[in-house]
């Protein structure tokens, strides 16, 4: 019962835990200073701080601490990519808190480390066991944290000021946004990539996965969308559908490869071929234990003296979805205005030369 107690706190607010798939829960706990000196715990699964007793240890049911002998506990759930609007909605959502039995006692605007956030108080009773819980929400308009202290009747006079003062007092060490696109002269939507997120960059590239990892394997199993600037790619339009060909082909371990479709197409003023092929993974099967088939999309869009390439390739057994996220992403290629130095625009102009006067006679 413990375990559906504990789930359902964070399903009520419509959060789905995120357990990062590159701090696996055997990490131990890091502890660092906060300003006042004090140590603060860091939950392994995440870059939220706390200030806990050793009596509360990872849980290992749930993403949070709980404390065995009293069953209190602390949840969290922290998403960089879920708006604060969208946790508050969520949260306050009336049906989920009469499903779950609870009142707000008190709500309190605030500012948590540095962000818009909001103090609660709620009673809860299920089943016969009444508790108390404190939460908080915090966040911007691009990510947010959830974290919610639970103490039941019996461990009242013991654990809810450390509970409450855990919650009301954590700290996000907040990992720096990455912009996928500060480095190229282009950028495409991401909203409409949806799972796909960024795994890496290089020069004139970005690089967008399922989950952001990055895989080297070429398991056709595996989402994946490239964007490329090729400089100095001057393409005669002779010689451009032989280019998209060569581009599909590059795939590798693929057998009974096809290009099965070239059509000429134009995304933000420039005019390109779209290129569909599909071919056999020589070595990865599908969820029948068949060699994959494989679907392979090529955007190539040519500019004077340099091109862009975008393509997706995905198995086809589950590739519909994916295929048409690649194409919206693909479609929403944009390249960026170009950023006009005035100073030195300036700088560069010659001084204006005095008109002469003609002699007077």
């Amino acid at each position: 019962m413990k375990q559906f107690w504990m789930t359902a706190c964070l399903v009520s607010a419509t959060v789905t835990l995120l357990v990062s798939m590159d701090r696996p829960s055997s990490v131990q706990e890091k502890l660092q200073d906060d300003s006042q000196g004090e140590l603060l715990r860091q939950h392994p699964q995440s870059n939220l701080l706390f200030d806990l007793p050793d009596a509360f240890t990872i849980a290992t049911d749930w993403q949070g601490y709980e404390r065995i002998d009293t069953e209190s506990s602390i949840l969290f759930s922290e998403n960089d990519e879920r708006p604060m609007e969208a946790l508050k909605k969520g949260f306050f959502n009336p049906s989920q808190l009469s499903q779950m039995n609870r009142v707000i006692v008190s709500r309190e605007e605030c500012v948590l480390n540095g962000l818009e956030g909001i103090k609660v108080k709620l009673t809860s009773e299920r089943e016969g066991r009444k508790s108390e819980i404190w939460a908080v929400l915090f966040g911007d308009s691009y990510g947010s944290c959830l974290v919610l202290g639970m103490v039941f009747a019996k461990s009242k006079e013991s654990d809810s000021a450390v509970v409450q003062n855990a919650v009301e007092s954590v700290v996000w060490d907040r990992p720096e946004r990455i912009d996928p696109f500060d480095h190229v002269d282009y950028t495409i939507d991401l909203e409409v990539l949806r799972v796909l997120k960024y795994a890496m960059k290089e020069e004139g590239m970005v690089m967008f996965t399922f989950g952001g990892g990055v895989d080297t394997t070429f398991n056709p199993g595996r989402p994946r969308l490239i964007i490329r600037k090729v400089e100095k790619g001057i393409v005669s339009k002779e010689d451009r559908e032989a280019l998209v060909r060569s581009q599909l082909a590059e795939f590798p371990g693929l057998t009974d490869f096809k290009v099965d479709s070239l059509k000429e197409i134009e995304i933000d003023g420039i005019k390109g071929i779209q290129g569909w092929a599909s071919g056999v993974s020589d070595k990865y099967r599908d969820l029948s234990n068949n060699l994959m088939t494989v679907t392979l999309l090529q955007v190539t869009l040519f500019e004077d003296d340099h091109y862009y390439s975008l393509n997706g390739v995905i198995s086809t057994v589950i590739g519909k979805n994916w295929l048409q996220m690649y194409q919206a992403g693909i479609q929403s290629f944009a390249r960026k205005p170009v950023v006009v130095d005035e100073e030195a625009a300036k700088e560069g102009e010659e001084e204006p030369k005095p008109v002469e006067e003609p002699e007077k006679k």
